[in-house]
């Protein structure tokens, strides 16, 4: 195969390069730092955007410009995969507060929802300096993503909702794996 992957942080693009270099896995892989709202000048028979890397834009119109750009690059008959978490299920199962300890750090996380977003608020301390992070993602249900597919002229063709492809179930399933061209 080739494979190009793509990112915006040029920390992470070098992190994948050095990954992939020590494990002898260099032919037909190549990694950019890239915007993933503006097309590649290049068609790829798959478009994969994994692990909830989709709707942490402020702007609405950067989701459609997002989708815009996986659909110019698609081949035809090409086939796109977002991955996606499922709300409800999120929602549902949410660990409000937690403590997770890394490398001698304690992260102390807070999730909750504002609005139709999903919060993390980060905090850890290190040297004496104290840290804070926060992420947000849109909470966008299927229904929200068959709507921005058809404004960037995709369409939904199949949908799972976990990792073993099982059937999606909006209240029991953890993913929305969304297949599209």
């Amino acid at each position: 195969y080739n494979v190009t992957g793509i990112d915006l942080s040029p920390k992470n693009i070098k992190y994948a390069t050095e990954l992939a270099s020590n494990k002898g896995v260099t032919d037909g892989l190549q990694f950019k730092v890239h915007d993933m709202r503006k097309p590649l000048a290049k068609q790829f028979n798959h478009v994969f955007n994994l692990f909830t890397s989709f709707g942490y834009f402020k702007d609405p119109k950067d989701n459609i410009r997002t989708l815009e750009s996986f659909r110019a690059q698609l081949a035809s008959n090409g086939v796109g995969v977002i991955d996606f978490l499922n709300p409800s299920w999120v929602i549902a199962n949410l660990v409000k507060e937690e403590i997770i300890e890394r490398d001698g750090i304690q992260f102390s996380i807070q999730r909750y929802t504002k609005d139709k977003w999903l919060c993390k608020d980060i905090h850890f301390q290190v040297d004496k300096h104290n840290y804070q992070f926060q992420e947000q993602v849109e909470l966008l249900e299927i229904n929200d993503f068959i709507t921005l597919f058809s404004q960037a002229n995709l369409q939904l063709v199949d949908l799972f909702g976990d990792y073993h492809l099982g059937a999606y179930d909006q209240d029991k399933s953890n993913r929305q794996i969304l297949i599209f061209q």
